[in-house]
């Protein structure tokens, strides 16, 4: 099979001239190992064919123990030898190529002809990646940009590696930027921050069925679960506030990536910022009122009323 031979890259070094000498050692190399495993797959689909009231199984074990191989090993070359006849067998390629174009139904044809680069379609050398490739499978070096992917995905199978692979990802501003702009990313992140904002609110609203249960069957409050906020002894203003805030928080949460996605105008920008402004001091303030008692609170409203421009005095 004439074919252009595959570009030799020369590792930092080494002479062209010295690596390429290795090069044609392993190549020589292989091509013994080739032809062994080729020699005993014929060897064990002999021996099979020769077998009289035994089983497969039974035979490859006592041969495999008395040559001191792997059972598996060798009923893996039977099948190599037995999908590809001598007289099929390419013998420039190595013997892991035939394994992997084992089951492929146009085996034959393929390996008469080269293969094709993946990122030029140029033609080249069979390889056991470009069989991979052939076989619509990983490739154990991935070029291309899906395969990169595609390799990454497949090594974060699990949730939890995957999310903390994520988040160290996106320590990086560049990687955040790129994935901020993907508008899929974009609606998936929003999709999950809104599902667990209306998880924490059903298990607010399920605590507080609780409580009201457990109160009309009398339950004795030492026997009750913790809560943060008791709802039948909080005054209405603490439940009105902690309303007010969680439904302003969802609210916004749900806003903000949709403003992400808009060009607004300067004017648009300094107004939304003037906005988020009060809102800042606002919270301050409640904070604030929250922890504090007498003239402290009074302090806490007289500067948020004059950051709004009025008068505190």
């Amino acid at each position: 099979m004439e074919v252009k031979a595959m570009a030799l890259g020369v590792p930092a070094g080494y002479e062209r001239a010295q690596w390429e000498s290795y090069v044609k050692q392993g190549r020589k190399l292989i091509k013994r190992i080739s032809d062994a495993k080729f020699d005993l797959g014929d060897t064990v689909k002999e021996m099979l064919a020769d077998r009289h009231g035994t089983t497969v199984e039974s035979v490859l074990a006592a041969y495999a123990r008395q040559i001191r191989a792997n059972p598996k090993t060798l009923k893996d070359y039977r099948y190599v030898a037995v999908a590809w006849p001598q007289a099929m067998r390419q013998q420039d390629v190595p013997w892991s190529v035939h394994r992997v174009l084992a089951p492929h139904p146009r085996r034959f044809e393929l390996l008469r002809g080269p293969a094709k680069t993946p990122d030029t379609g140029e033609e080249t050398e069979w390889t056991y990646d470009l069989a991979l490739r052939e076989m619509d499978r990983l490739p154990a070096h991935p070029v291309t940009s899906e395969e990169k992917s595609e390799h990454v995905r497949h090594l974060l199978r699990d949730t939890t590696e995957a999310a903390d692979a994520v988040n160290h990802l996106l320590e990086r501003p560049d990687v955040a930027r790129a994935v901020m702009g993907n508008p899929v990313a974009r609606r998936s992140l929003r999709a999950a921050d809104e599902e667990r904002h209306q998880k924490i609110a059903q298990e607010a609203e399920t605590a507080k069925e609780m409580a009201a249960a457990e109160a009309a069957a009398g339950t004795p409050m030492d026997d009750r679960p913790e809560a943060a906020v008791d709802y039948r002894q909080a005054p209405s203003v603490v439940l009105h506030v902690m309303g007010l805030c969680t439904g302003f928080t969802h609210s916004l949460r749900a806003a903000i990536p949709e403003l992400q996605q808009l060009a607004v105008s300067d004017e648009a920008q300094q107004a939304v910022l003037e906005v988020l402004d009060s809102v800042r001091e606002a919270v301050d303030w409640g904070r604030d009122a929250v922890r504090a008692e007498g003239s402290a609170m009074d302090d806490a409203l007289a500067r948020m009323l004059g950051s709004d421009g009025g008068d505190p005095t």
